[in-house]
């Protein structure tokens, strides 16, 4: 039995993922320290849990006052 509602995004939404995947990613030295050192002390947890432990670690990095350059 299929279903008969297809769900579609919504055009806000695709304009906002087109605008997302467009723009140019880079990545910095520090950052992916950050990132090895999250993956390498939780070689057990699923890739999302990682990926939001990094993106946790790389934004505590950001606040702390030693990276604001005061």
């Amino acid at each position: 039995m299929q279903n008969p509602i297809s769900l579609q995004p919504a055009g806000r939404i695709e304009a906002l993922k087109e605008k997302m995947l467009s723009e140019p990613r880079f990545i910095s030295i520090e950052q992916a320290r950050i990132i090895t050192e999250v993956y390498r002390a939780n070689p057990n947890d699923p890739k999302q849990l990682l990926r939001a432990k990094s993106l946790a670690a790389a934004l505590d990095s950001l606040k702390s006052p030693s990276n604001r350059g005061n």
